[in-house]
């Protein structure tokens, strides 16, 4: 463990990664094995800042920028990436007992625990999902509006991953949040066809 620590230090120090972010990882690792419910969004925006943010401003040290903007960039984005990711693990995370959602929304639209374990579909809970497919919308936005010109080809790994990401969360969409008794994904030839697309734009 030891020997692990000092090669993320050694990691950090030479990419002047801040190593707050490497502890605000492992809190939100923690959060994972302790907090299996989350009562408001703040609480889960949190535990997505932990998780996925801090990965994104992590990388963004690697890949190099100049303009301060692009970490709201990367938070914003990794906010919008694991939405999507909870999105499409309801059924499998609620099946082991798990679930993302927040409480206070569940019980706002009508849908309880089980219901989500017993994929059970109807109405409210299409419209809970709708609730938090715009919420992943308003932060793919947040993100765009925070990508400046002069930066785009220093983030082109971070937007080919948000590109395929907000494809899934259009194919969530597309067959009207059917996750519960299945996990809807990207073909490999969807993905490798959005990256080239993305690289094509970007690299013109």
């Amino acid at each position: 463990m030891g020997n692990y620590f000092s090669t993320v230090r050694n990691v950090a120090e030479r990419f002047k990664i801040p190593f707050e972010y490497f502890l605000e990882l492992i809190a939100g690792v923690r959060m994972d094995l302790n907090q299996i419910q989350y009562h408001t969004f703040e609480e889960l925006k949190l535990y997505c800042y932990r998780v996925a943010s801090t990965v994104g401003l992590m990388s963004i040290e690697i890949f190099g920028y100049r303009d301060p903007e692009i970490r709201k960039y990367a938070e914003d984005l990794g906010i919008a990436l694991q939405l999507t990711n909870i999105m499409r693990d309801v059924g499998s995370d609620a099946r082991v007992g798990r679930i993302y959602l927040p409480q206070n929304e569940l019980h706002q639209f009508g849908v309880s625990a089980a219901e989500l374990a017993e994929a059970h579909y109807g109405e409210n809970f299409r419209r809970l999902m709708n609730f938090q497919s715009e919420r992943a919308h308003y932060y793919y936005r947040r993100a765009n509006s925070h990508l400046v010109e002069t930066e785009r080809l220093n983030m082109l790994v971070a937007e080919i991953m948000k590109n395929i990401y907000f494809a899934l969360l259009q194919k969530i969409e597309a067959k009207r949040y059917a996750v519960l008794d299945q996990t809807i994904k990207l073909s490999t030839p969807s993905k490798f066809y959005i990256a080239l697309a993305t690289a094509s734009k970007i690299r013109i």
